[in-house]
């Protein structure tokens, strides 16, 4: 039995003698949530929709589940699950016949039942009985992510999940995220937005003009790309927000005495931006000596998450 719940090998795609995805290569460990970044028409919605079976690759290797997509797709169409970024929904249809209606296509066994569970797990119970055509657009696509899940597939792949999504329903997202993975599932998270990636994903897939970046653990990456920038010259920095209650003033003359500090930048009276060498464990420290100087931090915000500068690395500009 395969390790990996989906593996590309050198996965190409060309339409009318143009590339659309070139030798795209990673893989997707059970449970696993990844997910796919890129500028617009960086080929994004070609790889999920190839990952899903949808559109064959032109050329390379796909595993799913095991399988391969090359030989025995409709095998897999069963275990996966498939949200497109435009969702469409039958207006004169309440909520709980869309899931009726995918129970019924799947022939899910107990389909009550496990359309109440459904409900319940996406938090549109309350949505059971109201029509298509009433709800709003965050709500239409909480109505397809359910309908996504009716048939319990081992593989998700959605994307744009959080489209139309008010702050409240993002959070339920999470959650419902981080139930999936409990359960196994792996899911795979095609978006433009890094603080969705950043806050739903465990690993990134970084696309530009149709090829891989970067791929791997979030953390992982950024460490990697850093260790590789201070290793060709002067050591990788980071910017990072702090806020006090004293003045700005005090703590950038107690920070230009650190030898981690390259530069200070004063926002406004409370808050100040430093350059500085090293991670989480040079900034606690700066934070400790302010303390220790009479000057206490409030708020400690990284310019730049992980994921936004593995981001600016990969694609060649400044986080």
């Amino acid at each position: 039995m395969s390790p990996y719940a989906l593996r590309a090998r050198d996965v190409c795609v060309r339409r009318d003698g143009r590339v659309v995805l070139r030798d795209v290569s990673f893989d997707a460990a059970p449970g696993e949530v990844i997910g796919v970044v890129g500028p617009n028409g960086a080929g994004k919605t070609t790889l999920l929709r190839v990952l899903a079976t949808l559109e064959a690759p032109s050329s390379g290797a796909l595993e799913v589940l095991g399988v391969s997509t090359w030989e025995s797709p409709e095998s897999i169409r069963p275990r996966l699950g498939y949200l497109a970024s435009d969702v469409h929904v039958y207006g004169a249809l309440t909520v709980r016949e869309h899931l009726e209606l995918a129970a019924g296509m799947y022939r899910v066994d107990h389909a009550d039942a496990v359309i109440d569970a459904v409900l319940e797990l996406t938090a549109a119970t309350s949505l059971a009985d109201t029509v298509a055509s009433k709800l709003s657009d965050g709500d239409r696509r909480r109505l397809a992510l359910a309908r996504t899940l009716v048939h319990d597939p081992e593989v998700l792949i959605l994307d744009e999940p959080a489209r139309a999504l008010d702050p409240g329903a993002r959070v339920e997202l999470r959650a419902l995220f981080d139930e999936l993975r409990t359960l196994g599932k792996t899911i795979i998270v095609g978006s433009h937005l890094l603080d969705d990636v950043a806050s739903l994903c465990t690993s990134v897939v970084v696309l530009d003009r149709g090829e891989v970046r970067a791929h791997g653990a979030i953390e992982d990456v950024a460490a990697a790309l850093e260790g590789a920038r201070s290793g060709d010259g002067p050591p990788a920095t980071r910017r990072t927000r702090l806020t006090t209650v004293a003045s700005s003033e005090a703590a950038a003359r107690r920070l230009t005495r650190s030898r981690s500090v390259v530069s200070v930048e004063i926002r406004d009276a409370s808050s100040l931006v430093v350059e500085h060498v090293g991670g989480e464990d040079a900034v606690a420290t700066l934070v400790a000596e302010l303390a220790l100087a009479g000057v206490p931090i409030t708020a400690v915000v990284p310019e730049a998450t992980p994921l936004e500068r593995v981001y600016a690395a990969s694609m060649g500009v400044a986080p």
